[in-house]
């Protein structure tokens, strides 16, 4: 694929000096100095191993994070499903006068 490495803008037959947006070891130049270059043109391959390695670690903390939300909805759920049980036993309570629950010994 393509990858863009520099932003710059200059007229036509203007010499510029041409940096990289990124770091990395070069591994191929596909311009000779001093010639034009056109808009679109391939300049530098950069080696993709450590852009490959970063893209593969942020992959797996998606994934643990992705995980972690399913978890939570997961448990979400429960203590909904609890709370719900929960305004039952104190409805039915109410509706019983509220006896019930209280010691008998006091």
């Amino acid at each position: 694929p393509p990858y863009r490495f520099a932003k710059f803008r200059g007229e036509a037959g203007q010499q510029l000096e041409v940096r990289s947006q990124v770091t990395g070891i070069i591994k191929k130049v596909f311009f000779t100095e001093g010639r034009d270059v056109r808009k679109g043109d391939r300049l530098y391959r950069i080696d993709p191993v450590p852009f490959r390695a970063s893209v593969s670690s942020a992959k797996g903390q998606v994934g643990q994070a992705l995980a972690r939300l399913a978890r939570a909805r997961a448990e979400l759920a429960l203590m909904e499903t609890h709370r719900l049980h929960l305004v039952s036993v104190v409805q039915l309570y109410k509706a019983l006068g509220g006896g019930w629950l209280q010691n008998s010994s006091a």
